[in-house]
């Protein structure tokens, strides 16, 4: 069964459904509502390969996920180099390690077991190579960078590097391109940025599943991919997860017990106070928005595709009054319709801030989604 998630590169700008892809006409069709979308040839060509790395090599996953055991051997040499092998079944075996899947552990040293003994290896020498990765610790960064790895062979342009250590953001700044280099590298950049996006919607389907190996693998990927694009290894919004808090209980692989609705509230804030405390010149509609998606989370609302549910403008204004009128609170659109601007003065800015100081408050003392359960179990 291969890695499924909601790529935003196939969601219906319409009705938010998954598109469906007509190959032969370059076409992405909507079979909820109908929307029908022709894609230029060479937007289609970057955005297939784009999709086959995100969906064959997913951070979190094995790589040879649905593979037999003799499959895996018979890979060795056949269709992947010593090292390259090699580094597979140490990936697959990290990923074991992190998510406590004792079965996989055993079976991939099975494998390398087996493969020692059809090459007339050394077991022993081929059962060390485990050695190295037995501390989750120390090993965890090299799943990150085996998926990074293989993204990079994948998504690369040749004709215009120089050595393999160039990456498309530094080597720009360090000579200048030739037209054709310029071209070439162009064309690098935007298969980076589109799989950088990918990686966004990845983390985002982990995140509702509470898969906090999944969130962290995903992350560190984003880190390199940050780094090779953008020339920093920030992780962003991905830093400040309160899912990722607790990074002992990660590694011990303990379970998740918090809510989900209000590790959602918890992250909305914390990226509210992150981006935009001490600013001078705030993003008010930024703020109004991720406010109201705080609110609306916390009273129930599905939040998990926040673009559908804000989008277009009319959508957005008859949520915010829907919410306002089932509080009992009219500041609520008073403010959202204040701060929803996109040139703020002061009064917009004061507007915002008002308003998300109220929702915090708000969100605060509501009772949470387990609690209503409860509640509504009782009443029935």
């Amino acid at each position: 069964m291969g890695f499924n998630f909601d790529w935003e590169w196939l969601k219906c700008y319409s009705c938010r459904g998954r598109m469906k892809l007509d190959q032969s006409h370059r076409m992405k069709i909507c079979p909820r509502c109908g929307d029908r979308e022709e894609v230029p040839p060479h937007i289609w060509e970057r955005m297939m390969l784009v999709r086959d790395v995100l969906y064959n090599y997913p951070p979190g996953q094995y790589l040879f996920r649905d593979k037999t055991l003799n499959e895996i051997v018979n890979l060795y040499l056949r269709e992947l180099p010593e090292q390259e092998w090699f580094e597979w079944v140490m990936h697959d075996y990290v990923v074991a390690k992190f998510r406590h899947d004792g079965e996989k552990q055993r079976f991939y040293k099975e494998v390398v077991r087996e493969m020692a003994r059809r090459m007339g290896y050394s077991i022993e020498w081929a059962l060390n190579a485990f050695e190295i990765f037995e501390d989750i610790r120390k090993s965890a960064d090299f799943a990150s960078w085996k998926i990074y790895d293989i993204a990079k062979q994948k998504l690369k342009v040749e004709g215009w590097r120089r050595s393999e250590d160039e990456t498309v953001h530094d080597t720009p700044r360090q000579r200048v391109l030739s037209d054709e280099e310029d071209r070439r590298h162009s064309e690098e950049w935007d298969r980076w940025f589109e799989y950088y996006r990918g990686l966004e919607s990845i983390y985002h389907n982990y995140w509702w599943k509470k898969d906090r190996v999944g969130c962290w693998l995903t992350r560190e990927v984003y880190r390199r991919v940050n780094r090779e694009i953008f020339g920093t290894s920030d992780a962003e919004w991905f830093d400040i997860d309160p899912l990722l808090d607790d990074e002992e209980a990660i590694i011990e692989g303990l379970e998740e017990t918090r809510d989900i609705i209000d590790l959602y509230v918890e992250n909305r804030l914390r990226y509210l106070k992150e981006r935009y405390e001490g600013s001078s010149d705030p993003d008010t509609e930024d703020i109004a928005n991720q406010a109201i998606l705080a609110l609306a989370a916390k009273l129930g609302y599905d939040v998990r595709d926040a673009w559908g549910l804000l989008y277009p403008e009319e959508k957005r204004y008859s949520l915010v009054k829907e919410i306002s009128e089932r509080i009992g609170d009219p500041e609520i659109l008073e403010l959202y319709e204040r701060a929803d601007v996109p040139l703020p003065r002061q009064d917009n800015i004061d507007a915002a801030w008002r308003l998300l100081t109220k929702v915090e408050g708000m969100v605060r003392v509501l009772p949470t989604r387990r609690i209503m359960e409860r509640a509504n179990s009782y009443v029935s």
